[in-house]
């Protein structure tokens, strides 16, 4: 099993973790009318990934810029994001329980490996990612969370 962390509070910068507590990227966010721009960047201050969240009458999630080695892109389909990479389709299916504590498992191509769980710490809420292999698509899982939970535990 491999894990990885997230840190998220109501304000920028936040976190994601490796298991050994260095930082595998953070996530910034600044305001743009009528939504947010969201930066990924790495330990060392690149910008990997910028996408922007707009909510007018409903709300739309645009990736803007990306540098990574395989090229992404995000659909939409009926309630659910999904993010497809190099041919793989990624998505989480969510689960809130009861108290508002946040699971999801992770599903690439219809298989799941691995599955997300919050863990409160206040006054930050703090995310358990598990996969059970190491894989290059599980980066691209964390990025499919980063995008997501800005929905429900950041508050935009």
């Amino acid at each position: 099993m491999i894990n990885y962390s997230a840190i998220i509070k109501d304000s920028s910068p936040y976190f994601f973790y490796r298991i050994d507590g260095s930082v595998l990227f953070e996530v910034n966010r600044k305001y743009s009318f009528p939504g947010y721009i969201f930066t990924i960047k790495t330990p060392q201050r690149s910008d990997l990934f910028r996408f922007e969240i707009r909510r007018i009458l409903s709300t739309k999630i645009k990736i803007l810029w990306q540098d990574f080695e395989k090229t992404v892109s995000l659909e939409k389909e009926k309630n659910k994001y999904k993010l497809l990479v190099d041919g793989n389709v990624i998505y989480l299916n969510e689960k809130f329980k009861i108290l508002g504590k946040y699971e999801a498992s992770i599903i690439v191509n219809e298989k799941e490996i691995g599955f997300i769980r919050e863990d409160n710490i206040f006054p930050y809420k703090k995310y358990i990612i598990t996969f059970n292999i190491e894989d290059n698509i599980n980066f691209y899982c964390l990025i499919l969370f980063t995008i997501i939970s800005t929905h429900f535990a950041d508050g935009v």
